[in-house]
């Protein structure tokens, strides 16, 4: 299509053959036919990254948009404003791809239920929310569940806040590696104190911490 005369480059049956086969093709169409939505969704399904090269109306449409990020994350950074802080579209590209958050809105990454559904399959993503979501407990316990190295993440509150770290370590062990400084100055003494307090507010859910001192030298250990 790149070599195709004008005249074909507007033809809608040769541009629809042509973007079936390879999406980014679109790149060459005419101008009206990169606003041809039918034209741009079969260039999307064929290769998402396609939705570069449509017109600016189609990346603030909404079935668009879905199409695009549905299969290729990142293309939400071409959306219009408007569709990148859409609450569902942002909810659909950050589940595939968590890196999607940097192309997201801050109303987006402010929406509260977008990101503990998000960080329940990527934990890393906590480093896109804003503070207010940072110092909630339970999306914060969400994030290091999936991953332990969400704890960096965490505001410094509550890294060296001895029942939040509780709290996490039960959630997963690992994350105590990335407590405070305050406490890891004096691992023994943490581990103690640590321990003392999952012992406190322990119960039949968790049942790998019946030997708390334990899981404390081992993480610690690593």
């Amino acid at each position: 299509l790149k070599l195709a005369s004008a005249e074909l480059r507007a033809d809608r049956d040769v541009v629809l053959v042509a973007v079936a086969q390879a999406g980014a093709a679109l790149q060459h169409a005419s101008d009206d036919l990169r606003a041809d939505k039918g034209v741009v969704l079969v260039a999307i399904r064929q290769n998402a990254a396609a939705f570069a090269f449509a017109d600016s109306v189609l990346r603030a449409d909404r079935e668009v948009v879905m199409a695009a990020v549905s299969v290729q994350s990142n293309m939400l950074r071409h959306a219009s404003e408007e569709l990148r802080g859409d609450s569902e579209i942002v909810r659909i590209a950050a589940l595939r791809d968590a890196m999607a958050l940097e192309h997201a809105t801050e109303a987006a990454r402010n929406d509260r239920d977008v990101m503990l559904d998000v960080v329940q399959k990527h934990g890393h993503a906590l480093r896109f929310a804003n503070l207010a979501l940072q110092y909630d407990w339970e999306l914060v316990l969400t994030a290091i569940e999936c991953d332990a190295g969400a704890m960096k993440h965490a505001p410094h509150d509550l890294r060296t806040n001895i029942h939040f770290v509780c709290k996490a370590v039960l959630a997963n062990s690992c994350s105590l590696q990335y407590a405070g400084e305050e406490f890891r100055a004096n691992e023994t003494v943490f581990a103690d104190t640590i321990g003392q307090q999952i012992r406190a507010c322990q119960s039949a859910n968790y049942p790998l911490f019946a030997d708390t001192q334990n899981t404390c030298s081992v993480v610690f250990a690593n």
